[in-house]
């Protein structure tokens, strides 16, 4: 008779766990399937506004630059710069309520 050998799930394997690897049980998977869906939307919706509009969203939101730190960063006069968002967030938002993402 062969001999398997087996592995307790406590015991390291090539010095990892057997399962240590697989998604957390506590996870909610819709929920963060349903954020990846949404900030897909956002991502493409952002890909719609005009290229100034997009890169005072993108410096505001994904770089936490303030309006005067923008204004300074592509030299323009701060006006400029709250027109910008200001027109950029109404598209967003018209974008995303089109597609039923009104949040």
């Amino acid at each position: 008779m062969k001999h398997n050998p087996t592995t307790s799930l406590d015991e390291n394997v090539d010095g990892h766990l057997p399962f240590e690897n697989y998604a957390d049980p506590e996870a909610n998977v819709s929920e963060a399937v349903f954020d990846t869906f949404k900030h897909r939307q956002v991502r493409a919706a952002l890909r719609e506004l005009p290229d100034e509009q997009q890169q005072v969203i993108r410096l505001a939101f994904f770089k936490g630059l303030t309006r005067q730190e923008i204004a300074e960063a592509i030299q323009a006069p701060l006006g400029t710069v709250h027109t910008r968002a200001r027109l950029a967030l109404q598209k967003l938002r018209a974008i995303l309520a089109e597609v039923g993402n009104e949040n």
